[in-house]
C-alpha cells in the first residue's frame, strides 16, 4: 500500500509538472502530438513502445549516442510509445544486476506519444527496461559503459 501511495503521488506529481510546462519540455516530461482521445490507460497489449538510447534530446527527438559509452556521460531512454493514451510508463534502469533508478512518467490522451529519462552512467553493465502501468514490459535496451581512459582507448584503436 505504501508503494502504491508513494507511487500515485509520483505519477500525480508528474502530470502536474507536465500540464504546467506543456510549452517548454524538460527532460524527464513529455509532449504529444495535439490530437487527443478518451481511451483506456495503456497495457502491453494494445501499446507499442520504441526505446532508444540518446545522448540529447533536441526539439523532442533523440540524438545518436556515441559508439562507445563512457562513465561520466549523461544518457536518455528516449521511447515512442503509439497506441491508446493515458496512464504512465516507468523507466527502470538497473548497473550490474542493481536498480538505479526508477521513473514513473506519464502518458497523455494522444495516440502518439514521446517520454525520456535521463542517467549519469558509472562504470558497468546496464539494461534499461520500459513497463507499462500494468507492470508488463514493453521494451528492454542493453549497453556496456567503459571507464573514461579505456572508452578512449578502444575508440582509438
Amino acid at each position: 500500500n505504501e508503494r502504491k501511495t508513494t507511487m500515485g503521488v509520483a505519477i500525480a506529481s508528474r502530470m502536474l509538472a507536465a500540464a504546467v510546462s506543456c510549452s517548454a519540455a524538460t527532460p524527464s516530461t513529455a509532449e504529444a502530438s495535439q490530437s487527443a482521445s478518451d481511451k483506456a490507460p495503456a497495457t502491453a497489449n494494445d501499446v507499442k513502445a520504441d526505446l532508444v538510447l540518446a545522448s540529447s534530446i533536441v526539439d523532442r527527438k533523440a540524438q545518436p549516442v556515441p559508439e562507445k559509452l563512457q562513465a561520466g556521460q549523461t544518457v536518455f531512454a528516449f521511447t515512442q510509445i503509439t497506441g491508446p493514451g493515458g496512464g504512465y510508463v516507468e523507466h527502470v534502469w538497473t548497473c550490474n544486476g542493481k536498480e538505479v533508478a526508477r521513473h514513473y512518467l506519464p502518458v497523455g490522451q494522444s495516440k502518439h506519444w514521446r517520454t525520456w529519462s535521463r542517467h549519469l552512467l558509472h562504470v558497468g553493465q546496464y539494461n534499461v527496461r520500459v513497463l507499462a502501468d500494468n507492470g508488463a514490459k514493453l521494451q528492454e535496451t542493453s549497453f556496456e559503459v567503459l571507464p573514461a581512459d579505456q572508452a578512449a582507448t578502444v575508440a582509438k584503436d
